[in-house]
């Protein structure tokens, strides 16, 4: 008598194949949950033997499968992490570069207050040295003005005496 599970279904329809499990996009499932939750019995055979030959077959399959899954997820895994490396990678190097040029900014802003701050002093010394030029020329005027007006007085007191 063939072997019966518990649901009414035959063993061979219950196992899959490889080609269906390499083609199942299932994600991986814990050991524990693809365990077979049905019981093969057998009820015309007293050979132990017989009973266990099908159900070994099931198994080396079912592990069969679960490592061709594992390796899938395996390699999935490590496509995943070669992918988000350099995703990191570009996230550092736009932070370093942002801080690049806010330093850069910041030197810039310097050197131009520096220049500002020369170009000032500059100026300031070149109107010191108009202001002395322009004190220096008031001076003179004056000088010149009294020096003038001296002769001018003396000139006079000369065309009286002589009339």
């Amino acid at each position: 008598m063939p072997d019966f599970p518990a649901s009414g279904v035959s063993a061979k329809e219950l196992m899959p194949t490889e080609a269906t499990l390499r083609k199942d996009a299932v994600p991986m499932l814990p050991a524990t949950s693809l365990t077979p939750k049905y019981t093969i019995y057998n009820t015309g055979s007293s050979s132990g033997r017989r009973d266990s030959l099908p159900n070994d077959l099931h198994r080396k399959d079912l592990k069969a499968s679960l490592l061709d899954k594992l390796k899938q997820e395996c390699s999935r895994a490590r496509q995943m992490k070669h992918r988000e490396k350099p995703k990191a990678f570009r996230q550092m190097i736009r932070a370093k570069s942002d801080k690049l040029e806010e330093e850069y900014a910041e030197k810039l802003a310097k050197m131009c207050l520096q220049d500002t701050e020369e170009r000032r002093r500059k100026k300031m010394e070149e109107l010191k040295t108009l202001e002395n030029t322009h004190c220096n020329y008031f001076n003179m005027k004056l000088r010149m003005q009294a020096e003038i007006a001296g002769l001018l007085e003396r000139m006079e007191a000369t065309k009286q005496q002589r009339v």
